[in-house]
């Protein structure tokens, strides 16, 4: 494997944790969050 293959390899996997982190920030938000308010979720992202 290459540099340029390294750096991409870490990259997506940085882009997949945050990806992650924000999936389940959102998730957590959602389920605390009123039944009325569902649209904040896209304030997470």
């Amino acid at each position: 494997m290459n540099e340029a293959d390294k750096r991409a390899a870490s990259r997506h996997q940085g882009n997949l944790s945050h990806a992650s982190t924000a999936v389940s920030r959102a998730n957590t938000f959602h389920h605390s969050s009123p039944p009325f308010a569902p649209h904040d979720n896209a304030n997470v992202f």
